[in-house]
């Protein structure tokens, strides 16, 4: 404890004085350890309530263990949450760490077994020839320390229970349905930065209302998504490596990538899956129907078929600057656009093509980009509607 909340280390460095005993085994020996040894001073001293208590708790805890150590022998995993600790099997844990969450049991099990200790002393040294008590002296020595646990588990279980979750941690499911949309709305670039900062403020309000064991995961994943969104010159990003990022900022991305891990499994934990929700578009653009004038046979046409069209096109967006590092429009297009899908049509009363280029589906930016192309001179423009100023395109959707 004083190597994780003093000393400030974390994982294998906070292994206490004698790591190398630091494994599954040697806490479940060790807890059963203290069960059997709480069983055979019970056949001498039954009369006493501290070592009852002591015994039961001291079960509980070998019941964690055991789980633990199945988990461990089933999956290889070392250092499972267990049933209470943060993460837990139950309903997500209690909002402790597992050293934090354990470090009380055994504070729980070793002070009533010193208070039993005394306690004994006491009583034998008032009575040392008394006979054995009956079983009705002895009730108020089960029965006790078997209310108290009672009490204590009943506790923790109410702590779950919706009607107590509702009263004291209100915003739990409010701040879970947040996180979930203010993710899948970065993902597809469908909110404005903005609305991202403003989001990540409301999520910090009402952390303070949420659930226990999702409020280690909250301030995480809000601490990390405000630096990927401070760090990024255009548009953050939630995930390691995205079309729109950069390795410099993958270091960032990548953490904020693991807070959302981690939150997701907290919020499913808590009772809170991710609901169904109408997926976010990013880049809709709404056009005008096509044109499908014929095209006339004959004429003064320099552009005179759709390949043409298309052609003439690629040769327009590679004079227009993409980026900051001397990239070209054509090359943003052909990534993520697909000019061998392009629907052509012909304007015979503007005497111009008409070229609709179609987004990949997993990219970004507008969904379609439409130009114009002058039949007679070649002379192409972008039209209007897809100049969305997004932030993927850098500037090439203005074209």
């Amino acid at each position: 404890m004083v190597q994780l909340h003093t000393l400030n280390l974390t994982g294998t460095a906070a292994r206490g004085v004698f790591g190398v005993l630091d494994i599954e085994w040697v806490h479940f020996l060790w807890n059963v350890w203290v069960l059997v040894a709480a069983a055979v001073l019970l056949v001498r001293f039954r009369d006493n309530p501290w070592l009852w208590f002591t015994a039961l708790f001291a079960g509980w805890h070998g019941l964690e263990h055991t789980y633990i150590l199945w988990i461990y022998f089933t999956t290889g995993v070392v250092g499972t949450p267990g049933w209470l600790s943060l993460g837990g099997a139950v309903r997500g844990g209690l909002p402790l760490q597992r050293t934090d969450l354990h470090f009380i049991y055994n504070l729980i099990e070793t002070v009533p077994l010193l208070i039993a200790f005394a306690w004994q002393l006491r009583q034998s040294a008032a009575r040392p020839a008394q006979p054995k008590p009956r079983r009705a002296v002895l009730l108020p020595a089960y029965v006790g320390p078997a209310c108290v646990v009672a009490l204590l588990g009943s506790a923790v279980a109410a702590s779950f229970t919706d009607p107590v979750k509702r009263l004291v941690t209100p915003d739990g499911e409010v701040v879970c349905d947040t996180f979930y949309g203010l993710v899948e709305d970065v993902r597809a670039q469908a909110i404005p930065v903005p609305e991202i900062r403003h989001t990540l403020d409301d999520i910090q309000v009402r952390t303070a209302r949420a659930d226990f064991n999702l409020r280690p995961a909250l301030v995480a994943f809000v601490r990390a998504a405000r630096e990927a969104v401070a760090s990024y010159y255009t548009y953050p990003t939630f995930d390691a490596l995205a079309y729109s990022d950069t390795y410099a900022h993958m270091e960032v991305h990548a953490l904020t990538y693991e807070t959302i891990k981690a939150l997701s499994k907290a919020c499913t934990l808590a009772g809170y899956p991710a609901k169904p929700r109408t997926a976010p578009v990013n880049g809709t653009v709404v056009l005008s129907p096509i044109s499908r004038d014929p095209v006339p046979s004959t004429g003064d046409f320099r552009v005179q078929q759709p390949e043409q069209a298309v052609a003439a096109v690629e040769r327009y967006l590679a004079q227009k600057p993409w980026g900051f590092f001397g990239a070209t429009c054509d090359a943003w297009a052909s990534m993520h656009y697909k000019s061998d899908r392009a629907d052509v049509g012909f304007s015979a009363s503007a005497n111009e093509w008409i070229v609709d280029i179609p987004r990949n589906a997993e990219a970004l930016g507008p969904t379609v980009i439409r130009y114009h192309v002058n039949s007679q001179s070649g002379l192409t423009h972008g039209d209007a509607a897809h100049n969305l100023n997004s932030d993927f395109a850098e500037g090439c959707d203005k074209y």
